[in-house]
């Protein structure tokens, strides 16, 4: 009597590298768009240069006060000294910029090699998560300085305005120079913790005892 051959246990195939791999994947490509687009409204701010970016007069030479033609001046001065500050910070920003760029291109590869389980995408996704909060966190804090040199420029413009429609009678009801304050922390604060959320959870995920054991033992990996 033949007996009959046992069938072999089905193979465990972990799901999770589909899971991160479309999402890095997903998220680089957006990172690419986003950078990208950064990249481009800086160059054509450099091109533009900040004495054109500056508003026509106008209340003109006849037909306005005194008082008109001071607050004309004085926004003109405020306009170039807001435009002069974001140029200066944007001549270090396209470069980050650029090299968030770059990032989203590595996720984007680094989402598809792991996608079709290739060990390499380890290394290259855990160099993306550190990549991402050097150069990425200081992407954030370079758009927070522009807002807040807007605010120190043309917020204390915006009070002076407030104040004079008021007659100088007393402060203005808000201080633009300090909501300009408050947008650009808040800013910082939201921005650096959502550009954090999945480099960290790479950082954690891949140093997984299992995790580590799966792509080393598991099945499908090459």
């Amino acid at each position: 009597m033949e007996i009959p051959p046992e069938n072999p246990p089905p193979v465990i195939r972990s799901n999770w590298p589909t899971t991160l791999g479309i999402i890095s994947i997903i998220f680089g490509i957006f990172g690419f768009l986003y950078s990208a687009s950064q990249v481009a409204n800086a160059v054509m701010m450099k091109s533009i240069g900040p004495a054109m970016m500056v508003p026509p007069s106008i209340t003109g030479t006849s037909g306005a006060t005194e008082e008109q033609k001071a607050m004309e001046e004085a926004m003109g001065t405020a306009m170039t000294e807001m435009m002069t500050h974001m140029a200066e910070i944007g001549k270090t920003k396209i470069w980050v910029d650029g090299g968030v760029m770059i990032l989203g291109i590595i996720q984007f590869v680094g989402g598809i090699l792991l996608l079709q389980r290739y060990r390499i995408s380890k290394p290259i996704l855990l160099g993306w998560s550190y990549g991402k909060l050097v150069i990425g966190l200081w992407s954030v804090f370079l758009t927070q300085k522009m807002i807040s040199g807007m605010g120190g420029s043309m917020g204390a413009m915006m009070d002076e305005q407030i104040n004079s429609a008021s007659g100088g009678s007393g402060p203005p009801p808000f201080d633009m120079v300090k909501m300009y304050e408050i947008m650009g922390l808040v800013f910082l604060v939201f921005g650096a913790l959502w550009l954090a959320v999945l480099p960290v959870i790479f950082l954690i995920w891949f140093n997984r005892q299992e995790i580590k054991e799966d792509m080393i033992s598991g099945y499908g990996w090459k």
